[in-house]
């Protein structure tokens, strides 16, 4: 009775193959750079020095974040703040002398701090 009870509960070889030295490590770097990226990703933004602008940063202190729309193609860019809207980051001080002048465009305000939006009226 005893040797019914040990003979089909007792197993000699592991579950599945061991995994190669090459293949743990490439499964351990993909991990790793997963982490890093979602690290980054999940990182407060300095919002005091500088301002998230498409793949670059503002300087926050002397520029604003601009998304020029131009119906179907567009630019994101840092463009230098004028003197006079320091102050004033809004679209009634930054409209005429950042989107008016880059082709008749309007301004909208962004959700975003120290963004806006360039719309063009005219574009095709």
């Amino acid at each position: 009775m005893l040797a019914l009870l040990l003979s089909p509960a007792c197993r000699t070889r592991p579950y599945d193959e061991p995994i190669s030295d090459d293949a743990a490590a490439r499964d351990l770097a993909a991990v790793d750079q997963a982490t890093q990226d979602l690290a980054r990703d999940l990182a407060p933004q300095d919002l005091a020095g500088t301002t998230p602008c498409g793949d670059q940063s503002c300087v926050t202190a002397t520029e604003v974040c601009v998304h020029f729309n131009f119906n179907e193609s567009g630019s994101i860019e840092c463009r230098a703040v004028p003197p006079a809207c320091q102050a004033d980051r809004t679209c009634g001080c930054l409209e005429a002398p950042i989107c008016t002048p880059s082709g008749g465009e309007t301004c909208e305000p962004s959700t975003s701090d120290n963004t806006i939006t360039c719309h063009c009226v005219g574009c095709v």
